[in-house]
């Protein structure tokens, strides 16, 4: 049986450049509108502001696919 003391922790390194830790931050792409027997869903076609549209055909929510799309304001 060998055995040693365990080695002493390193010291954390800070980076030799700037840096900034930033935070997540929610889109506010996505709205809802609850009512007693339905609910109203809007989606932004760019749901996650990063200038990539999706795919309508790619969106559900459970079995229910978008039903219409305002192509002028890019909306589900």
């Amino acid at each position: 049986l060998t055995w040693k003391y365990p080695e002493a922790p390193q010291p954390e390194v800070k980076p030799s450049v700037p840096f900034e830790l930033r935070y997540p931050v929610a889109a506010a792409t996505v709205a809802v509108q609850c009512q007693e027997s339905y609910a109203h869903v809007e989606v932004k076609m760019d749901m996650f502001g990063t200038g990539q549209i999706i795919n309508p055909g790619d969106l559900t929510l459970g079995d229910c696919a978008p039903v219409s799309e305002d192509p002028a304001a890019q909306v589900l």
